[in-house]
Protein backbone atom coordinates (compact mmCIF):
# COMPACT_ATOMS: atom_id res chain seq x y z
CA UNK A 1 0.00 0.00 0.00
CA UNK A 2 2.89 2.35 0.74
CA UNK A 3 4.04 2.08 -2.87
CA UNK A 4 0.62 2.53 -4.50
CA UNK A 5 0.06 6.14 -3.42
CA UNK A 6 3.35 7.52 -4.77
CA UNK A 7 3.01 5.44 -7.93
CA UNK A 8 -0.49 6.84 -8.57
CA UNK A 9 0.78 10.40 -8.00
CA UNK A 10 3.62 9.83 -10.45
CA UNK A 11 1.19 8.57 -13.08
CA UNK A 12 -1.14 11.53 -12.52
CA UNK A 13 1.76 13.97 -12.86
CA UNK A 14 2.91 12.26 -16.06
CA UNK A 15 -0.67 12.34 -17.40
CA UNK A 16 -0.88 16.09 -16.77
CA UNK A 17 2.39 16.67 -18.65
CA UNK A 18 1.23 14.42 -21.48
CA UNK A 19 -2.10 16.27 -21.76
CA UNK A 20 -0.28 19.61 -21.93
CA UNK A 21 2.18 18.41 -24.57
CA UNK A 22 -0.59 16.81 -26.65
CA UNK A 23 -2.36 20.18 -26.60
CA UNK A 24 0.79 21.90 -27.86
CA UNK A 25 1.24 19.26 -30.58
CA UNK A 26 -2.39 19.71 -31.61
CA UNK A 27 -1.78 23.44 -32.01
CA UNK A 28 1.31 22.78 -34.13
CA UNK A 29 -0.73 20.46 -36.39
CA UNK A 30 -3.49 23.09 -36.66
CA UNK A 31 -0.94 25.71 -37.74
CA UNK A 32 0.54 23.29 -40.28
CA UNK A 33 -2.93 22.54 -41.65
CA UNK A 34 -3.62 26.28 -41.92
CA UNK A 35 -0.40 26.52 -43.96
CA UNK A 36 -1.82 23.93 -46.38
CA UNK A 37 -0.07 20.82 -45.09
CA UNK A 38 -1.74 17.41 -45.32
CA UNK A 39 -1.66 16.36 -41.67
CA UNK A 40 -2.64 12.73 -42.37
CA UNK A 41 0.26 12.42 -44.84
CA UNK A 42 2.68 13.93 -42.32
CA UNK A 43 1.56 11.56 -39.57
CA UNK A 44 1.71 8.56 -41.89
CA UNK A 45 5.17 9.46 -43.18
CA UNK A 46 6.53 10.04 -39.67
CA UNK A 47 5.09 6.72 -38.49
CA UNK A 48 6.53 4.80 -41.44
CA UNK A 49 9.93 6.44 -41.01
CA UNK A 50 10.12 4.98 -37.49
CA UNK A 51 9.57 1.46 -38.87
CA UNK A 52 12.08 -0.81 -40.60
CA UNK A 53 12.47 0.82 -44.03
CA UNK A 54 12.89 -2.46 -45.88
CA UNK A 55 9.69 -3.76 -44.31
CA UNK A 56 7.81 -0.59 -45.30
CA UNK A 57 9.03 -1.04 -48.87
CA UNK A 58 8.04 -4.70 -48.88
CA UNK A 59 4.59 -3.79 -47.54
CA UNK A 60 4.12 -1.39 -50.48
CA UNK A 61 5.21 -4.10 -52.90
CA UNK A 62 2.72 -6.53 -51.32
CA UNK A 63 -0.01 -3.87 -51.46
CA UNK A 64 0.71 -3.50 -55.17
CA UNK A 65 0.44 -7.26 -55.64
CA UNK A 66 -2.98 -7.28 -53.98
CA UNK A 67 -4.11 -4.28 -56.04
CA UNK A 68 -3.06 -6.14 -59.22
CA UNK A 69 -5.06 -9.17 -58.10
CA UNK A 70 -8.04 -6.84 -57.58
CA UNK A 71 -7.39 -5.41 -61.07
CA UNK A 72 -7.31 -1.94 -59.54
CA UNK A 73 -5.97 0.90 -61.68
CA UNK A 74 -3.86 1.93 -58.67
CA UNK A 75 -1.66 -1.09 -59.32
CA UNK A 76 -0.33 0.42 -62.53
CA UNK A 77 -0.68 4.18 -62.06
CA UNK A 78 2.27 6.33 -61.07
CA UNK A 79 4.57 3.31 -60.51
CA UNK A 80 3.69 3.53 -56.81
CA UNK A 81 3.87 -0.15 -56.09
CA UNK A 82 6.68 -1.45 -58.30
CA UNK A 83 9.19 -3.87 -56.87
CA UNK A 84 12.46 -1.98 -56.30
CA UNK A 85 15.61 -3.32 -57.91
CA UNK A 86 17.17 -4.77 -54.73
CA UNK A 87 20.62 -6.33 -54.78
CA UNK A 88 20.27 -10.12 -54.89
CA UNK A 89 20.97 -10.92 -51.23
CA UNK A 90 18.39 -8.34 -50.16
CA UNK A 91 15.71 -9.52 -52.58
CA UNK A 92 16.28 -13.13 -51.53
CA UNK A 93 16.07 -12.19 -47.84
CA UNK A 94 12.86 -10.21 -48.40
CA UNK A 95 11.30 -13.04 -50.41
CA UNK A 96 12.13 -15.56 -47.69
CA UNK A 97 10.83 -13.27 -44.97
CA UNK A 98 7.57 -12.64 -46.83
CA UNK A 99 7.11 -16.38 -47.42
CA UNK A 100 7.66 -17.08 -43.75
CA UNK A 101 5.17 -14.42 -42.68
CA UNK A 102 2.58 -15.79 -45.12
CA UNK A 103 3.08 -19.27 -43.71
CA UNK A 104 4.40 -20.79 -46.91
CA UNK A 105 6.08 -24.17 -46.53
CA UNK A 106 9.84 -23.78 -46.03
CA UNK A 107 10.34 -26.41 -48.74
CA UNK A 108 9.03 -23.95 -51.35
CA UNK A 109 12.44 -22.25 -51.24
CA UNK A 110 13.33 -21.70 -54.91
CA UNK A 111 17.11 -21.87 -54.38
CA UNK A 112 19.48 -24.81 -54.69
CA UNK A 113 19.60 -26.66 -51.37
CA UNK A 114 22.81 -25.90 -49.46
CA UNK A 115 23.63 -22.81 -51.52
CA UNK A 116 24.26 -19.40 -49.97
CA UNK A 117 21.01 -18.11 -51.46
CA UNK A 118 19.17 -21.08 -49.95
CA UNK A 119 20.63 -20.25 -46.52
CA UNK A 120 19.67 -16.56 -46.82
CA UNK A 121 16.12 -17.41 -47.90
CA UNK A 122 15.60 -20.01 -45.15
CA UNK A 123 17.09 -17.81 -42.41
CA UNK A 124 14.71 -15.01 -43.32
CA UNK A 125 11.79 -17.43 -43.74
CA UNK A 126 12.36 -18.39 -40.07
CA UNK A 127 12.41 -14.71 -39.07
CA UNK A 128 9.09 -14.20 -40.84
CA UNK A 129 7.65 -17.27 -39.13
CA UNK A 130 8.87 -16.03 -35.73
CA UNK A 131 7.23 -12.64 -36.28
CA UNK A 132 3.95 -14.33 -37.11
CA UNK A 133 4.18 -16.52 -34.00
CA UNK A 134 4.93 -13.43 -31.86
CA UNK A 135 1.77 -11.73 -33.11
CA UNK A 136 -0.26 -14.82 -32.20
CA UNK A 137 1.24 -14.88 -28.71
CA UNK A 138 0.37 -11.21 -28.09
Amino acid sequence: MKQIGPAEKAVEAAAAVLKSRKGKLSNVYKAAKADGCNIDAIKSARHQDRLDHLQVTQDYVETGRVLRLMESPLATQFSLFNQPAWPEPVSIALAGHAAGKRGDDINTCPHTPGSENDSIWRENWRKGQNETVETLDA
